[in-house]
């Protein structure tokens, strides 16, 4: 399943990148680990990256509003 990147580059979808993400953004190993299975549940073939963090930061914001806010300032910057 691959994903389409922000400058329009194609690559494989990576679950552990989700977890990273949340990791970096504070939430615990338990949190991320359940924020990347919800979304790799999700995941289409030719999903965008951006449709893809707004999955993250719904998902994140219902377990741990704090990293959730981390992780959607950093997304919105980036």
């Amino acid at each position: 399943m691959n994903v389409v990147k922000k400058d329009g580059s194609s690559q494989a979808f990576d679950k552990s990148k989700i977890a990273s993400g949340c990791k970096k953004a504070g939430a615990s190993d338990a949190v991320a680990k359940k924020v990347a299975n919800a979304v790799a549940k999700k995941v289409k073939d030719g999903i965008t990256t951006t449709e893809i963090g707004e999955m993250v930061i719904a998902e994140l914001h219902h377990l741990d509003h704090k990293a959730s806010a981390a992780f959607e300032e950093y997304f919105r910057s980036h």
